[in-house]
């Protein structure tokens, strides 16, 4: 019964029995929890339950973890075509400095910013 029983009352709702002081230091006192009503069916049956969670735990748990192997594998992609996409291996790229490219943008910034903060922003 005693994983049966966890199983139960780790689902239950007891936000209307529990005291608190504030909403993070909920208590459930005993008084309180041996007056709720429960259903406790036969030992069988309990154990068929227990059996019927465990085996649904374990297919998802295995299907989380294909999907997050599948997350992995992805990020592994999203990678690879970032890589080759910047590199642009067997392309012609012509390479210039950056200053005859780009101006420095002193506008963006107030009068009132100090210099020892100021990040020029191109």
């Amino acid at each position: 019964m005693a994983i049966y029983s966890q199983h139960l009352y780790s689902k239950l709702n007891f936000e209307d029995i529990q005291q608190a002081i504030i909403d993070s230091r909920l208590r459930l006192y005993s008084d309180k929890f041996f007056s709720i009503f429960s259903i406790i069916p036969p030992k069988d049956e309990q154990d068929c339950i227990v059996c019927y969670i465990k085996l649904k735990e374990e297919k998802i748990n295995y299907f989380i973890q294909k999907k997050q192997r599948l997350i992995e594998l992805l990020k592994e992609q999203r990678q690879s075509i970032i890589d080759e996409e910047v590199t642009k291996k067997g392309k012609e790229w012509i390479i210039l400095r950056l200053k005859d490219v780009v101006t420095i943008n002193d506008e963006a910034l107030t009068k009132k910013t100090n210099d020892d903060s100021v990040q020029k922003n191109v």
